[in-house]
């Protein structure tokens, strides 16, 4: 008899209630949020932001009256949502169900993304580009792929046209991206190193330094490209792309929709792309002061500082992140876990990196013995006798809504600990028990001086300074003496942050250099003796400056030139050290204070006039507001979710949810095999714990009482005694990510039906009907972690743990002739635990595992597991089953390469990005009562995984070969498909505990991570 797969089904199961959108509710649950409506905007918010929405909707409605007649994408109201208390710095646009705009409404800092006005107005135009282009489509081959797909056509869009109008849109007002000196920055030192993207990288991405961000920079600037070249302005071509997202042709091919408008074939246009930026790279060379490069690990780094005879710096590379320190004047440090990088190619006349002896590594300054943090507000090094103590603000402060929210932490014996626990603490510094920050509590931001207690929490805080959420309050520091704390400052909407002193000993602060300076940014200032150092993009690259206090008197002299940027200054005797931009990221690199030019400044700093700045783009309307409660379950609108992939990766039909996600609701019909069934369900994700309820059934006809056991002519009567099945779920559950570990947990109903159980591969029943249902209660905690170059969850554990108890009642076994004839009483534990140990090799991990069933209780036989449920290489006709399962494997996963390139010289649409591989051991049994030496059987086997883009799309697949031993054993080859890049892993969502279990067992536990930006 061919079974049905238990994969199969548990994995049907669990995409079926699958959270597809937001796992925890998409704004703080504490907030009440209200609707602010214009003609084409419905703006939800919460209480007390009332002016904010009457600023963005007429944002909003002018940006409409500009961009829609150019789109043409035909939508009535576009919902945009206000997300406050977040330290989250992003945005998301959906045309997926009603076209929404989230806003989190944390500005970046200055310094760290394009020069801009108001935040909200930029961000805005970015995400409501998104909406305008993704909405429309037109032609029967896009409406085909509506119809089977459920998506958006416009969503197969290669991701660097995505991204590259919104970037281009979101610049037309004088900010934005493409005015920005840091993105100039990064297209010229890619192009002056050799470094720059090819055509497949910047449509569909790349594992390479800028990585996420080649999307945005170079997409927009290729947008620019076709929108300004003289060639496409004569030829009409570039008149005409705002109609590019209306063309009959599939998005997936972008090089024939864009001859459809007159342009050359997509390489051509690439290749003239590149000579262009590269042409522009070479004419803005410029003779560079001399550097010496002191790491070679690239990625990212910030918030570089000196304490004692160490440099301190906030790092992230493709196999780590955290707190790191070099001896200062050390030589050639390399990423302690990363192989040496290959020395980087100068052009010519640029200097090159001083070459010197000797290898010295970085010291990893870890709060926590868990994991360590994948973003920093900062941190600040307090030297105490022999040793230094390090007090950091760190993400992973759990709260009940997507974002994150900035935690300041210490670390003492027992590991990491809370200071001010819940308070939002950015920047810190500290001299002695003295601590100056920046405290966020929307909708103001406030420069704080307090006091450290002998616990090391925060006591006596005196506000300094503050501003609304519109302004700009950052880069807190302490002076060495105590007795200045300085902090970048902007009152009012617009404009750049001035650099602003106060004393600690009045509280009274002074303006250094004023806000709102014209054409000209600050960043980053720090302290050296009385003067100041700062980095500002005054020449259109960051340079490094010193603005000296003598008195009453001050002046600003420039202190380098650079071809990339430089950044985070710091003074060490005579030298300066600073982190300065390359192809492969960010450097700490030493100026010889004999190399610095010293050039006058001081007029553009100190005697210029602000910039006159228009502020009417966020003005109030004059018009009277009409607010009601949040109503944007008026905005649900059921969704098709198309033939193929829709609700789950069986099923078709429609989903329906509201703009803030707190009502999901989804329905549909598929196909289990051979087996037609009905679905659906709902969610409700307004608090911290969602309520979660769905519904599956298939036909459940009753078999006739000839085909028991069928034997001659008979047998030809009794074939489409399929199995049949009707499951059902309540449960309350909650995610709650961490620090230091994530958790989760649920509790909740259970309700089963199988007909024709004998068909199943899974499961095993004393009857071929049976009906069941169970409490259940489970409870999981992870502290695994994903790095970029991950493909698998790294450095940590995870385990999860469900009971089940069904009552008496609650479970009849069916004679023969359907007859309910008796009942049973029994519960069920399930739990796996998982090791992802570390290795001397980046992004490899040894990994080992266990996952065990156990079945107990008055009638513990009514509900057994076959072995190969849990088992890879087992035959599930002749597999073993019993009580009780327990698996042990171990697993050695690793990449073999990171590519991103294509694979055939004239298809770029197909490219290779990476291939991984990974044997493993599987060592399990079944029982009944108890374990047995001679009764474990084991199966050993590879996969392996292949990531590709597929028209510039990302596809990933798994081959797999298992061979089992014993009497079940068997050689099995299997061939998965891995949706987009990424598969899930521990997740809350299947509400049924032992089809949870058989999905991950199945799964194999080698998911990768869902990337997000």
């Amino acid at each position: 008899m061919q079974r049905l797969s238990g994969f199969l089904l548990s994995a049907t199961l669990l995409f079926l209630v699958a959270d597809r959108l937001q796992a925890l509710p998409l704004a703080d649950p504490e907030l009440n949020y209200r609707t602010y409506r214009t003609e084409h905007f419905a703006i939800h918010f919460p209480e007390g932001y009332l002016d904010n929405a009457r600023r963005l909707g007429k944002v909003a409605e002018d940006r409409y009256r500009s961009m829609e007649p150019r789109f043409y994408s035909g939508i009535g109201v576009t919902n945009l949502i206000l997300i406050p208390n977040t330290d989250t710095v992003n945005a998301f646009a959906s045309t997926y169900g009603p076209p929404r705009v989230a806003l989190y409404l944390q500005s970046p800092n200055p310094g760290e993304f394009a020069h801009f006005g108001v935040w909200q107005t930029e961000v805005f135009t970015h995400e409501y580009t998104h909406i305008l282009t993704m909405y429309p489509y037109s032609g029967l081959i896009n409406l085909a792929i509506r119809i089977l797909g459920g998506l958006p056509p416009n969503n197969l869009t290669p991701v660097g046209l995505v991204e590259g109008f919104p970037v281009y849109e979101e610049s037309q007002r004088g900010n934005g991206r493409l005015n920005d000196p840091r993105t100039n920055m990064v297209l010229r030192t890619a192009a002056l190193e050799g470094e720059f993207p090819a055509l497949e990288e910047m449509l569909a991405g790349t594992h390479r330094w800028p990585r996420g961000q080649v999307h945005y920079l170079y997409g927009g600037r290729f947008v620019q490209f076709l929108r300004q070249n003289p060639e496409y302005l004569a030829t009409g071509a570039a008149q005409k792309l705002d109609q590019y997202f209306l063309l009959e042709e599939p998005a997936l091919l972008p090089s024939e929709r864009l001859q459809k408008l007159g342009y050359p074939e997509l390489e051509e246009i690439y290749a003239a792309f590149r000579e262009y930026e590269s042409e522009r790279a070479r004419s803005e060379q410029l003779l560079e002061t001399p550097f010496q490069r002191i790491t070679h690990s690239g990625f990212s780094k910030e918030f570089l500082q000196l304490n004692g005879d160490r440099l301190y710096f906030f790092g992230a590379s493709k196999a780590g992140s955290g707190i790191y320190s070099i001896t200062a004047h050390s030589a050639d440090v390399r990423m302690p876990a990363n192989p040496p990088q290959e020395p980087i190619a100068k052009p010519d006349g640029a200097p090159s990196a001083n070459d010197l002896s000797g290898s010295t590594y970085m010291q990893k300054h870890s709060l926590s013995y868990f994991r360590n943090p994948s973003a920093s507000g900062g941190f600040t090094v307090l030297s105490k006798n022999d040793s230094v103590e390090i007090l950091s603000s760190e993400d992973g402060y759990s709260h009940n809504a997507s974002g994150f929210r900035y935690q300041l932490y210490g670390s003492n014996t027992l590991g990491l600990y809370s200071i001010s626990e819940g308070e939002r603490i950015v920047f810190p510094s500290r001299r002695g028990n003295s601590i100056a920050y920046i405290k966020r509590e929307d909708p103001y931001r406030y420069l704080i001086l307090a006091e450290l207690d002998a616990e090391g929490q925060i006591v006596n805080e005196r506000t300094m300074l503050r501003t609304d959420l519109y302004g700009i309050l950052s880069n807190s520091s302490m002076s060495n003496d105590g007795r200045w704390v300085i902090a970048l400052f902007r009152p009012g909407l617009t404009g750049a942050p001035g650099l602003v002193r106060c004393s600690t000993g009045t509280l009274r602060c002074e303006n250094l250099i004023p806000a709102g300076l014209e054409n000209l940014s600050i960043a980053q200032p720090s302290f050296v003796g009385e003067d100041l150092l700062f980095s500002s993009d005054r020449t259109g690259r960051f340079e490094l400056y010193r603005l000296r206090l003598k008195g009453e008197s001050r002046s600003v002299e420039q202190l380098t030139t650079t071809n990339t940027g430089l950044f985070y200054p710091v003074a060490v005797s005579s030298d300066l050290y600073a982190l300065r931009y390359f192809a492969d990221g960010y450097d700490v690199v030493r100026l010889s204070g004999e190399s610095l030019i010293h050039k006058d400044a001081t007029d553009d700093f100190l005697s210029a006039r602000s910039g006159d700045r228009n502020e009417a783009d966020f003005s109030l309307p004059l018009e009277s507001a009409t607010v009601s409660d949040y109503d944007g379950v008026l905005e649900v609108r059921p969704y098709f979710a198309g033939l193929l992939f829709s609700i789950t990766q069986a099923e078709s039909g429609i989903v329906a949810f509201d703009p803030m996600e707190r009502h999901t609701f989804s329905a549909g019909i598929g196909f289990l095999e051979d087996t037609p069934y009905f679905s659906t369900a709902y969610q409700y994700n307004r608090f911290a714990h969602s309520f979660n309820a769905y519904y599956v059934r298939s036909s459940l006809k009753k078999r006739q009482f000839y085909c028991d056991a069928p034997s001659g002519p008979i047998i030809f009567l009794c074939q489409d005694d399929d199995y049949q099945f009707e499951y059902g779920g309540l449960s309350i559950s909650r995610e709650m990510p961490g620090r230091q570990f994530d958790q989760e947990y649920a509790v909740g109903l259970s309700h089963e039906k199988h007909r024709n159980s004998d068909s199943l591969a899974a499961y095993v029943f004393p009857a071929r009907d049976i009906n069941l249902s169970s409490v259940y209660a489970g409870y999981g905690f992870s502290n695994a972690t994903y790095y970029p170059e991950s493909i698998s969850p790294e450095r940590g554990f995870s385990f999860y743990g469900e009971g089940a108890f069904y009552p008496e009642d609650w479970v009849v076994i069916f004679d023969d002739r359907g007859k309910g004839t008796e009942n049973a009483e029994f519960y069920t534990l399930n739990a796996q635990l998982d090791f992802f140990l570390p290795s001397f090799f980046d992004n490899h991990v040894p990994y080992l595992g266990a996952i065990g069933r156990w079945s107990g209780g008055k009638d513990p036989e009514i509900y057994r597991v076959r072995l190969s449920s849990y088992m890879r290489g087992q035959d599930p006709n002749y597999s073993s089953y019993g009580r009780g399962a327990l698996t042990l494997t171990a697993e050695y996963r690793f990449p073999l390469l990171w590519l991103s390139r294509r694979i055939v010289s004239w298809w770029p649409s197909l490219d290779l990005r990476y291939i991984s591989f990974a044997p493993f051991f599987d060592y399990g049994q079944s029982f009944d009562r108890q374990i047995y030496r001679d009764t474990w059987v084991r199966s050993y086997g590879a996969y392996a995984d292949f990531g590709l883009n597929v028209f510039y799309l990302p596809v990933a697949f798994r081959i797999i070969y298992a061979r089992g031993e014993g009497f079940a054993g068997e050689t099995s080859f299997a061939f998965a498909l891995v949706a987009g890049s990424s598969s899930q892993n521990h997740s809350m969502a299947q509400n049924n505990p032992l089809a949870r279990a058989l999905f991950h067992q199945a799964n194999g536990m080698t998911d990768r991570s869902p990337v997000s930006f």
